[in-house]
This record gives C-alpha cells, sequence and structure tokens, in this order.
C-alpha cells in the first residue's frame, strides 16, 4: 500500500508542476560531418538510375556536367555520390538519401582537391 501512496505521491508531484525537466550534457555528444554516397554493393545501373532521378528531382547536377567543376565524375559511381549528396544536403534527413538502396550515409569526406562535396557541418 505504501508503494502506491508513493507512486500517486510522484505522479502529483510531476503534474503539479506540469513538467518533467531533465539536464542533458551536450558537450561531450560528438558532432559527424554527413555526406549521402553512392553504395558501392549495388549495380551501377542502380546507381546510374537514381542518379537520373535525383538530378531530375532536386540535386544541382550542374557541377558534374560538362563544364562543371566536377565533370570528370559524370559517369562513375562519385559522380552519382556528389548527385546524391546535393539533394540530400537540401534537406538532411535520413530518408533523403536512400535512393531505393543506392546510396548511404557517411562520415568518410568523397571530396577531392577539384571537386568539393558540401556537407552538413
Amino acid at each position: 500500500m505504501s508503494k502506491i501512496i508513493m507512486i500517486v505521491f510522484a505522479i502529483m508531484s510531476v503534474a503539479g508542476t506540469g513538467r518533467i525537466t531533465a539536464q542533458q550534457n551536450t558537450s561531450s555528444m560528438p558532432t559527424y560531418s554527413l555526406w549521402c554516397v553512392a553504395n558501392p554493393y549495388v549495380s551501377f545501373s542502380r546507381v546510374h538510375l537514381e542518379r537520373r532521378w535525383a538530378c531530375a528531382n532536386g540535386a544541382n547536377c550542374s557541377a558534374i556536367e560538362t563544364g562543371g567543376h566536377c565533370h570528370d565524375l559524370y559517369y562513375g559511381r562519385r559522380g552519382a555520390s556528389f548527385a546524391f549528396n546535393d539533394y540530400y544536403q537540401k534537406n538532411p534527413i535520413p530518408n533523403n538519401c536512400v535512393f531505393n538502396g543506392a546510396a548511404i550515409l557517411n562520415i568518410q569526406d568523397p571530396s577531392s582537391p577539384t571537386c568539393k562535396f558540401p556537407s552538413n557541418r
């Protein structure tokens, strides 16, 4: 019976304030830059198809097209990674880096000296 009274008292105490407060120490939480890149375990034809979708649906692919600063990446997986990443960075939530399994989130920067991939940091 005394346990029930203690539980009821605890509930009433919380209900009286209308809130529960908790401290969160964010100073020790690691932060990571994330890039959306082509999944190395998916066929290139799937990656290429999804790259075309990303370019047609919001990714700025001008950098990987002829004359762009990353044009040498256009046909490879890195070009697809550039397109996937550009699409993802515009609204960086995990669901924007799926592309039917053709892409994955990565903490390793895929940039090269001549082609900088944007990140969320």
